[in-house]
């Protein structure tokens, strides 16, 4: 059925004050849930064979089914592998938009106000962002498994779309018309299915760097940084605007789940030295009148000059050294010829002794 109106107290399932622990049964498996962030008292879950549904805790059932995509065109069923799912109702509160990654390398896009069957099926390296192998660099044709998404406001009013799968490739695609997107006519997987589902989620880019399988991903509030984890023991993080990796952490572990902060970005202690030493540099006199003393900069520039030489008296001993080198190069060549004119008048009369001594 459609979603219903909401009215409650949203701090009891947001972790306020009035908070309860509760237990339900959930139909299995459950490969992964999401809370609706504009309405904390329902989630999403689903997993393999399970299909995408809602369950509302205030009601204490599932309120919302999905329904499967119709036949493929060898009129086979096709599976359901439900591995990550998203809420879009921030940035469309009109609508209970729901991403929802497959195992079989697809993004579904539900409107549980709308129908049961997904809005549209992209497939996830068709035409733009196919994806190369980790080690060969060849292109990756292979439809991986999307182990986690991330749906957030990136790059100031933008919403995007982040997903991995278990290569490691991290993806973002534009979320800014699925607002208007409507149900497609034709059916998943004819070619006119999948140009219009990359109209609807076009892709934006990709960030490079990563190893191993992706198990998780979080943007900071600002949308300025993105962080990812996985089984490749390292923690990555990424900058929406720029290309170049910010930070790369080895924790030693397999990593699952990563939460960001909402503190603000503070540069490196590197880059504060490198700032702190230039500074130092351009102020020498006021380092001095700290210190107690007068700038004294005749008296600097000549301790600084001390024990230098210009460039001519340099090049002078330069030449005199290397004159000095040729000299002795000479002369131990000379030794070396006198001893073999000494030695040639033995030499011939050792051969002429062996020259009779063999008649």
């Amino acid at each position: 059925g459609k979603a219903d109106a909401y009215s409650g107290d949203p701090l009891r399932y947001a972790g306020g004050p009035s908070a309860e622990v509760e237990q339900f049964q959930l139909q299995a498996p459950v490969a992964h849930a999401a809370v609706d962030p504009s309405r904390p008292s329902r989630f999403a879950f689903g997993g393999l064979e399970n299909d995408v549904k809602i369950y509302d805790l205030e009601r204490k059932e599932v309120v919302w089914t999905a329904k499967n995509v119709r036949e493929d065109s060898l009129c086979l069923r096709v599976p359901v592998k439900v591995t990550t799912l998203g809420w879009a109702t921030k940035m469309c509160p009109s609508r209970s938009l729901i991403t929802c990654g497959t195992g079989d390398g697809k993004v579904r896009v539900y409107d549980a106000n709308a129908q049961r069957r997904p809005l549209f099926e992209l497939l996830i390296g068709y035409l733009v962002g196919t994806g190369t192998g980790g080690y060969t660099g060849t292109m990756d044709d292979t439809k991986r498994p999307q182990l986690c998404s991330k749906v957030a406001q990136i790059r100031g009013n933008d919403w995007g779309l982040l997903i991995a799968d278990t290569l490691g490739i991290i993806r973002e695609y534009d979320l800014r018309n699925l607002p208007k997107s409507q149900a497609a006519t034709v059916p998943p997987g004819r070619k006119a299915h999948l140009k219009l589902a990359n109209k609807e989620l076009p892709f934006r880019r990709g960030y490079k760097g990563t190893m191993g399988a992706i198990r998780d991903i979080d943007v900071h509030p600002s949308g300025d940084a993105m962080a990812a984890v996985g089984l490749g023991r390292f923690a990555y993080v990424f900058p929406t605007k720029g290309k170049q990796m910010l930070s790369k952490v080895y924790l030693k572990q397999k990593l699952n789940c990563v939460l960001m902060s909402s503190e603000a970005m503070v540069k490196p202690k590197e880059e504060e030295k490198t700032t702190q030493e230039e500074g130092e540099e351009e102020h020498p006199e006021e380092d001095a009148l700290v210190e107690g003393g007068a700038p004294e900069t005749e008296a600097a520039e000549d301790e600084v000059e001390e024990g230098f030489s210009d460039d001519e008296a340099e090049m002078e001993k330069n030449a005199a050294e290397m004159g000095g080198e040729g000299a002795r190069r000479k002369r131990k060549k000379q030794g070396s010829d006198a001893v073999q004119s000494a030695m040639a008048p033995r030499q011939a009369a050792k051969k002429t002794k062996k020259s009779k001594s063999k008649r």
